[in-house]
């Protein structure tokens, strides 16, 4: 068996969902975080499948999944349960165009094995995956000399979670988060 190293799914994937929760917190800082990730079908050290309980104290609790396993394709969303309420939002797959194939469509949608039958195709993958608009924040930003909405802070407070994200998968145990002010 070889030895696990950090660099898999949660770091290319976990990261979006870690800054999603944030922003749907508030931009609330996480304090702790539990996490469980294994390696089940990529020949790597890294792992391929995990999820992450982000703890953001006053009762707000995030579940983020981040895997490079998922049959049929990217399923992105944001889900938000509360005592009085319920939100989802899906970013991926883009349900608004439908094909059938009777070999499957390569690059039908990120991360799809081209299967035969039925999928969901994203005319417009970049604006739907929010690509385009990040660029025209950070480029706009910059020509005006502002900070983009998203700034270097926001993702030291995203990486410190996937530091600690790590570090709990290797210790079995919840993890302290600790955001410098």
């Amino acid at each position: 068996m070889r030895p696990r190293r950090e660099g898999g799914a949660i770091i290319d994937m976990g990261v979006h969902g870690i800054h999603l929760a944030r922003a749907a917190f508030g931009g609330a800082m996480p304090i702790e975080v539990v996490a469980r990730g294994r390696t089940l079908r990529h020949d790597t050290s890294l792992e391929d499948d995990a999820v992450m309980l982000i703890d953001f104290g006053e009762q707000r609790l995030a579940e983020v999944e981040a895997s490079w396993i998922q049959l049929g394709g990217l399923d992105d969303h944001l889900e938000i349960y509360g005592l009085h309420g319920h939100a989802l939002a899906r970013v991926s797959p883009n349900d608004g165009l439908q094909v059938y194939a009777e070999h499957g469509i390569q690059d039908a949608v990120e991360k799809a094995i081209p299967m035969p039958g039925w999928a969901s195709v994203s005319g417009d993958e970049l604006h739907a995956l929010g690509y385009v608009n990040q660029a025209a924040d950070y480029v706009g930003a910059i020509s005006r000399g502002d900070s983009p909405s998203v700034t270097g802070r926001d993702g030291l407070v995203v990486m410190k979670v996937v530091d600690a994200a790590y570090r709990s998968i290797a210790s079995g145990a919840p993890v302290s988060i600790g955001i410098p002010a």
